[in-house]
């Protein structure tokens, strides 16, 4: 019984398994100003406030873009 179900879970992994990547993949939120520690990536890194820190929670928000150079080589339009 088990080396059927491996069979069969093995069989639609091979066939079914192939995932391909969006090529129009919307970004919820802005990319961001370029920040200083793309020094340190092989890339760009941008930042994103969302917001600033508050008087009740004491926290700031934002979001992290990562734009690989590897990416700029296969296609990937800024």
């Amino acid at each position: 019984m088990k080396s059927s179900l491996f069979k069969i879970f093995l069989a639609l992994l091979l066939v079914g398994g192939n995932v391909t990547m969006a090529q129009d993949f919307n970004q919820p939120f802005n990319e961001g100003e370029i920040t200083p520690y793309s020094k340190y990536f092989t890339g760009e890194t941008h930042l994103n406030m969302l917001c600033l820190k508050d008087d009740i929670w004491n926290l700031s928000m934002c979001t992290v873009y990562w734009i690989s150079k590897d990416l700029e080589c296969i296609g990937h339009i800024k």
